[in-house]
């Protein structure tokens, strides 16, 4: 009896459920949606995702089977249906951002609420701050705002410098008496010692020399002290004040001598030049009255000219007056000039032939990406997924695209992005949709859970349903797992049969408990062999929903066989 009362009581239950189900629609406002901008062509109970926002293929109420609408059911956080879904007007919050799903109009939101510190606690958009535990910092940053938000994490460690403890990034000044040494130069009286990342090692390294008068001078660099020129050298793990004689930072141009750090122009009034540290540099072009730097093209009476560090004036494109672009419509491009063609920039560069000619050229330099410029090589995060990296790049077939970066890319990268800092970002995305939209097939970035788009030889779509995804569909299935069909009740019995044996009083081999068992298989048995039209359908309406649980992970063709068992004409109530 007691048995039968808990099959009855979850019949109820699970009627009460589906009933449930069936009344919450996650409905967001009391207008129906435009039918005519609603439509879809999709199957009943099928979800996808498109822009964060998830959808539901449903009937619109009362206006029969045709009418079959994209109705949208909550939000993704993740834009993935195995992700976590936030209902209407719920919140939900992960290791780094605190969302919500709300209803603006007629669209649905996905909005960024906060970062998450490491603690659990929110941190306002905009917010940074600063925790310092065993000597070493942790800096959290919050940037963005509620469609885009980034959680930055700085990680500094400490050097133990003379006993003291100092953050990475930091350096402290130690004097000859600190470091007990005594200098063979005496224009130097300490060291830069510095809490340095290197290649993701920290520690304590000397950066620079301390000259009388407190210079400070850095590795490989030039200071005058009193009336002697000095460079900065480390040897092994010291750092060394060396004397150099002037030849080490003055210049010499076309027989004249310059000071180091002095600019002067070349004798034909239009090249300007510095002298750092004992090599010479083309700053420039004089032009009249207008200076123009290194690379800089101007039009003289149409004529154009580029001013170039391989000559002491300016060099001219001959008869060439700028690019021609390729294809049908060919157009004249002045030199230095840029324009898009697809998703790629291009500009009018040129060649130098020799000192006195240059020939044109067209260059590639950046990609267009979400509209916007990436310079070619430069790498990014992806705008839909931030935990992919990409990089515009030619690809194999010689085509300037972005592209997922290689292996030894993502190597060079991660070796480089770590070599001066502990820092870990992490990336959030809001996304906002209409209450119902248009057909999921015709999106991009729809994750759809029961279709699979397939293309045939001829290259139409059709859809996959062996492809199928088999998942339980809502979250209640162990509890439910009594009323799966008839061999997963069997197994049930088994182990209420187990349990029974286990906590009875009554000794197994008695008499009394074996007649009791064999009484309620008789029972069981007889209520499976003459199970009415409701307890079937209830059967299979539970292999539907908890195909995971009931083991029942069937093709399409097998759920739909199920359709009309569940409704059938047997109009018989289920008590």
């Amino acid at each position: 009896m007691k048995f039968l009362t808990f099959f009855n009581k979850n019949i109820i239950l699970i009627f009460f459920i589906i009933s449930t189900i069936n009344a919450v629609e996650f409905s967001f406002s009391e207008d129906s949606a435009p039918i005519s901008e609603a439509l879809v062509d999709c199957n009943i109970g099928e979800t996808w995702v498109r822009n964060y926002i998830k959808y539901e293929c449903m009937n619109i109420e009362g206006s029969g089977d045709d009418s079959i609408i994209g109705k949208a059911v909550g939000c993704s956080p993740d834009n993935i249906l195995s992700g976590p879904i936030i209902l209407p007007d719920q919140t939900y919050t992960n290791d780094h951002f605190k969302y919500s799903c709300s209803i603006e109009g007629d669209d649905v939101v996905l909005k960024i609420l906060n970062c998450i510190d490491l603690e659990g606690n929110p941190v306002k958009i905009g917010d940074w701050f600063t925790k310092e535990v065993n000597n070493n910092r942790t800096t959290i940053e919050c940037h963005g705002n509620e469609q885009s938000a980034k959680k930055v994490i700085f990680k500094w460690t400490s050097c133990l410098i003379d006993g003291e403890h100092v953050i990475e990034g930091n350096f402290r000044v130690k004097y000859a008496h600190d470091l007990n040494k005594v200098y063979k130069n005496d224009l130097q009286i300490g060291e830069i010692v510095s809490c340095k990342r290197e290649n993701g090692i920290v520690e304590a390294k000397c950066t620079g020399c301390v000259g009388k008068d407190n210079i400070h001078v850095g590795i490989a660099g030039y200071s005058k002290i009193g009336e002697q020129w000095t460079q900065c050298r480390r040897h092994v793990d010291e750092c060394k004040l060396v004397n150099v004689g002037k030849h080490y930072v003055d210049c010499t141009f076309n027989g004249i001598s310059y000071a180091a750090g002095e600019y002067f122009n070349a004798t034909n009034g239009i090249a300007s030049y510095t002298c750092i540290n004992g090599y010479v540099k083309k700053q420039g072009c004089w032009i009249g009255e207008e200076f123009k730097r290194i690379g800089e093209v101007f039009y003289e009476n149409d004529t154009p000219f580029v001013c170039d560090y391989r000559s002491d004036s300016y060099i001219g494109f001959g008869a060439h007056k700028g690019c021609l672009t390729q294809g049908n419509n060919k157009n004249f491009i002045k030199f230095g000039e840029s324009w898009r063609e697809g998703n790629v920039m291009k500009r009018c560069s040129w060649e130098i032939i020799d000192e006195g000619m240059s020939s044109p050229k067209i260059e590639e330099y950046a990609c267009v990406y979400f509209e916007k410029i990436v310079p070619l090589n430069k790498i990014i995060r992806d705008e839909i997924n931030k935990n992919i990296l990409k990089k515009c790049a030619y690809d194999n077939k010689g085509t300037l695209n972005m592209r997922i970066l290689t292996e030894s890319e993502m190597a060079k990268w991660l070796r480089k992005k770590t070599y001066n800092l502990d820092l870990l970002e992490y990336y959030g995305k809001g996304g906002r949709g209409p209450r119902a939209h248009a057909s999921p097939t015709m999106t991009t970035d729809a994750f759809i859970e029961m279709k699979n788009m397939v293309k045939n030889d001829e290259g139409e779509i059709y859809y996959s349903p062996e492809e199928e995804k088999c998942i339980d569909k809502i979250s209640i299935c162990k509890d439910l797992k009594p009323l799966c069909s008839s061999a997963g009740l069997e197994k049930q019995i088994n182990e209420i049969f187990n349990v029974i044996r286990k906590k009875t009083n009554v000794i197994n081999k008695s008499e009394t408990f074996s007649q009791l068992i064999s009484k309620l298989d008789n029972k069981i048995t007889t209520a499976f062999k003459y199970q009415n039209s409701c307890d079937s359908r209830l059967s299979a309406l539970v292999d539907i929903i908890c195909p995971i649980t009931c083991n029942s992970c069937y093709c399409i063709d097998k759920v739909k066989s199920y359709v009309p068992l569940i409704m059938g004409k047997n109009q018989q109530q289920c008590i």
